[in-house]
């Protein structure tokens, strides 16, 4: 019962986020600095060269995963997410909702190109990974928010 509940939230998800994109609200090029704010700080990780860490990444959205969750990365690929509250592994059916931090700056540049409404990001000011990402698609649209709080990571080299 409880996958059947996530495939309807996951359809959910996809129309909203099919909706926000056919009606982005926002001209082209008016993200050109926050553009170059993720330019620099995808530089700044990059040049960490870490393909292997550990760190906490949030949902925060009006979606069915809210679970804080400590987010394993080898060689570039998520390996496992456990459940920073209880350590148990979360659900197989919750992982596509958690992400490595160069999908963190993949999902960013996407609202950028589809020109979402608003665009709010903080940067780790070492490492430069997406701290705190908030994306509004469409403004006066309730509930299509995205928002993601990432918080100890911890490289291996």
């Amino acid at each position: 019962m409880r996958l059947r509940r996530w495939s309807r939230g996951a359809a959910w998800l996809t129309f909203v986020i099919a909706l926000a994109a056919a009606c982005g609200v926002t001209e082209p090029g008016d993200y050109e600095e926050e553009r170059d704010r993720l330019a620099e700080n995808r530089g700044r990780w990059s040049s960490q060269g870490f393909d292997s860490y550990d760190y906490v990444l949030q949902p925060l959205c009006f979606c069915l995963v809210t679970t804080p969750g400590n987010v394993v990365v080898r060689a570039g690929a998520i390996i496992g997410v456990t459940n920073v509250e209880t350590g148990e592994p979360v659900p197989q059916t919750w992982l596509q909702v958690y992400m490595t931090v160069e999908q963190l700056f993949a999902f960013i540049e996407d609202a950028i190109d589809r020109s979402a409404h608003s665009i709010d990001v903080d940067y780790h000011p070492q490492y430069g990974y997406p701290t705190n990402i908030r994306i509004d698609y469409i403004e006066n649209m309730i509930d299509e928010e995205m928002a993601f709080e990432a918080s100890g990571l911890v490289p291996l080299r």
